[in-house]
């Protein structure tokens, strides 16, 4: 269950969706599903919303909510677990500062 993590500039000129351009600035990649894993297994509402087989897009005022539920559920975390958790946390919190950016969780 491999899960694409990208931090995204979004660039819109106008209000039609189809001069909206996306250009990726950063990502990583969950290859081990460990992200996956612990998202089902959090009981959290953001990360209950990551899909392994779905895309989920989140925008610079909900990434906030992602790193806190990521922080309350990494306690045990070890391994290959806490360096994708240390991964994603980091572009959320670089997508947190700059609103022309969004957090894009791409599922296989």
């Amino acid at each position: 269950m491999p899960l694409d993590i990208l931090l995204v500039a979004v660039s819109q000129r106008g209000t039609s969706s189809r001069r909206r351009t996306l250009r990726t600035l950063a990502a990583t990649c969950d290859t081990e599903g460990e992200l996956v894993r612990r998202a089902a297994a959090s009981g959290r509402p953001l990360l209950a919303k990551i899909d392994p087989y779905g895309d989920l897009v989140l925008t610079s005022s909900e990434v906030d909510q992602l790193v806190a539920e990521l922080r309350s559920v990494d306690g045990a975390a070890s391994g290959a677990a806490a360096r994708i958790v240390d991964e994603v946390v980091g572009l959320a919190e670089r997508c947190a500062v700059d609103a022309t950016t969004e957090l894009h969780l791409i599922g296989d």
